[in-house]
């Protein structure tokens, strides 16, 4: 096991390790890795989100971190989707159940079939979505906003933790505010930032709807 404290939480994480399936380079590199954009997420949410009740979707999880988290804090669902089904079953179901019991559910696969599957299980747009580290390619950043605009509430929205720029991939907050312009009424703003002079900007989006 590892404990990981955040948020004022603290969580025994399954012992991570290298994935059975061979993730692919270019497309996925997550694997089981715990991103440190994950910490900055559950840290703002700490200071800055009361969920009690809310209706929750992590895309691109990971490890999970901020959905345990949201779990702890008394959301009402929270959805866990990354591109690995293989991390979800081995890692993110098994660290889900520790924290409670019969208030998640799991999808693997890509981000452009996740709106369809969601609505074929009955399920509504969310409250809030939380990403972390998936903003890292600007040839990818489209379909990762493009599947918030098609699950986010009315009243809703998306916090999207990343690094202002991915060297050698292109992505970051740049990229990420290019691809949200693309769509009618969907905003976004930083209200975080991260900045040592000696490692890479970590900042904080928010995405939401104009005039609600």
């Amino acid at each position: 096991m590892h404990r990981v404290e955040a948020g004022g939480e603290a969580f025994e994480l399954a012992a991570g390790g290298e994935a059975s399936r061979v993730v692919e380079a270019g497309v996925y590199e997550g694997g089981c890795e715990l991103w440190e954009c994950a910490l900055d997420l559950v840290e703002w949410l700490a200071a800055h989100r009361v969920l009690s009740g809310a209706t929750i979707l992590e895309l691109g999880c990971g490890r999970g971190l901020p959905g345990l988290w949201c779990l702890r804090r008394g959301a009402r669902r929270v959805v866990f989707s990354d591109y690995d089904p293989d991390v979800l079953q081995r890692y993110t179901r098994l660290d889900a159940a520790r924290v409670s019991v019969g208030k998640s559910r799991f999808y693997g696969g890509d981000w452009r079939g996740l709106p369809a599957a969601l609505r074929e299980d009955g399920f509504g747009k969310f409250d809030l979505i939380l990403s972390a580290e998936t903003a890292y390619r600007e040839d990818t950043t489209w379909s990762l906003v493009e599947c918030i605009a098609d699950t986010l509430a009315a009243r809703g929205e998306a916090i999207v933790a990343t690094k202002r720029y991915y060297f050698g991939c292109g992505g970051g907050v740049a990229a990420l505010e290019a691809e949200v312009g693309r769509v009618d009424r969907l905003c976004c703003e930083v209200v975080w930032s991260a900045e040592d002079g000696r490692s890479n900007v970590r900042d904080i989006v928010r995405l939401y709807w104009r005039g609600e």
